[in-house]
């Protein structure tokens, strides 16, 4: 517990990677990352719509909803990018990062806001590391007993009648149910074999009323390592314990996806397609004329 109470004491305004002292600040903050739409609509900040976190010097990890449209379908790279060492309170830090993507992908058997809930993006370049307070985290394997106390983090929004505001960085504590506590009867959309005991899923509760774990995007570190994303939205409006993609359970696709590089997935446009294919004739044109006459 004394962890949160560290966390929470933090200035709140303070940026991610500032030189900043306090340890347990940066065990978290550290691997977090701002999804941001390309332009802001008033200052830097306001475009923040989702987090995630860094998998490896070229990789971030976030909820597949969060790259995709309401029919799960990819959105285009073009649209958004990555900040890192953020101090999302509408104010812009020199020692931001702002990345671009190079690609995306979704889990194969991803279901939008219902199943396997997980897409990982690859940067146009690797993440600066050194003297920015960042590093890439590690993938939890403890078994977590019922009852442990673990804890989300990220950026709360509020939508007020201009725009949709970015807060500083908030903490809140979550603790690990039984399982069954999450299959409540009257619930509409509950992950495909949910009722199977999943080992892709995680059950959570938050403990603090004034935080909701929706808002703040869903990482959840338990032991100083990543075990939960968000499982689509989740519906503050009840205080019930929710599920969550259980991460370790896709370590290996995630290994795979790190080692083997992620397939880009947004196609060239057609004009491009049309340029290339009429340069190549122009030189096969030209390679046969220079035999013909030598």
């Amino acid at each position: 517990m004394w962890l949160s109470h560290l966390l929470l004491l933090l200035p709140p305004l303070g940026s991610l990677c500032g030189d900043m002292p306090d340890l347990s600040f940066n065990h978290l903050a550290a691997y977090l990352v701002s999804l941001r739409s390309y332009d802001y609509v008033q200052q830097p900040g306001d475009n923040h719509f989702c987090s995630g976190a860094i998998i490896s010097e070229r990789h971030v990890l976030t909820s597949g909803h969060c790259i995709t449209n309401k029919r799960g379908l990819l959105m285009n790279a073009r649209r958004f990018k990555l900040a890192f060492c953020s101090p999302l309170a509408d104010a812009r830090d020199k020692r931001e990062q702002l990345v671009r993507i190079h690609s995306m992908v979704v889990y194969p058997l991803y279901e939008r806001n219902k199943q396997d809930d997980l897409g990982v993006i690859k940067l146009r370049r690797n993440i600066w590391f050194r003297g920015h307070h960042l590093v890439s985290v590690g993938i939890g394997s403890d078994q977590l007993d019922v009852g442990k106390d673990c804890f989300g983090i990220g950026w709360t929004q509020r939508e007020t009648r201009r725009k949709m505001k970015a807060h500083p960085l908030l903490v809140t504590n979550v603790e690990i149910r039984p399982f069954e506590e999450c299959l409540k009867p009257q619930a509409k959309d509950l992950p495909r074999n949910a009722h199977a005991e999943g080992d892709f899923l995680m059950c959570l509760n938050n403990t603090d009323p004034h935080i909701c774990m929706s808002d703040i995007g869903g990482p959840i570190f338990c032991n100083n390592r990543l075990y939960g994303l968000a499982l689509g939205f989740v519906d503050c409006s009840d205080h019930d314990p929710v599920f969550f993609s259980y991460v370790p359970y896709y370590n290996s696709w995630l290994e795979r996806i790190i080692s083997q590089g992620v397939l880009l997935h947004h196609r060239l446009p057609l004009q491009w397609l049309v340029a290339w294919a009429l340069l190549l004739r122009l030189l096969r044109h030209n390679f046969l004329s220079g035999q013909m006459h030598g």
